[in-house]
Order: structure tokens, then sequence, then C-alpha cells
């Protein structure tokens, strides 16, 4: 009997501490500091498919200011006037994912949040 204890205890355990796989193994995507770094908010959230999604609120360092969001230290990004919300998707491949509307996705590995 206690063999079969330990032995369930053993199974129990083990697939508590297997490692995360595809949509829930991304780390936190890490953002730049630079001179001019607006205001941001970071959360890392587990949305309706199980996946892992990141969220990078960016706000500017007053009021009006525009603010640009920039991945991949300055490879691609976006300029627009107040405060943004950017949503990143962890893949299958435990990549992280942008989707701006109407364009192709960026594979994300920094990003930075700029004020004017």
């Amino acid at each position: 009997m206690s063999t079969l204890i330990l032995l369930l205890s053993f199974l129990v355990y083990s697939v508590n501490t297997l490692p995360p796989k595809g949509c829930t193994s991304c780390l936190m995507v890490p953002v730049e500091r630079h001179p001019h770094s607006g205001g941001f908010e970071v959360q890392k959230v587990i949305d309706a498919k199980g996946c892992f999604t990141q969220r990078l609120k960016c706000r500017g360092n007053k009021p009006n200011a525009d603010t640009f969001v920039q991945f991949n230290q300055g490879s691609s990004g976006f300029l627009a006037h107040g405060e943004q919300e950017v949503k990143l998707e962890c893949t299958n491949d435990g990549q992280w994912q942008f989707a701006h509307s109407g364009s192709e996705s960026i594979t994300v590995e920094s990003m930075a949040c700029l004020s004017t």
C-alpha cells in the first residue's frame, strides 16, 4: 500500500514540475529604458485559450503628449497621440508576437515606450 502511495505522489510531483511548453513558455519581454521613456505598465496574463499574453500600457510624460511604442531596439514601432496599449501573444513556438490591425505580425524580443 505505501509503495502505491509513494508512486502516486511521485507522479503528481513530476506532472506539476514539468517545464512549460508552447504558448505558456514565453518569459516577459524586456522593456528598454531611454532618456525619453514614457510611463509604462506591463502585465502578463493567461487568455481564454490558456496562452500567455503580455500587455504594455504606454503613457506620455505630460498631458496630450505623443507616445511611440518601439520594438526590437527601434527596428519597428508606431506613433500615436496619447496613451497606447499593446497586446503581445505567446506563440506555440514560445515567441512573443504583435499583430497590428491590417499589417504583418512582428516577433518581439524587446520593446520601449517613448514620449515627446
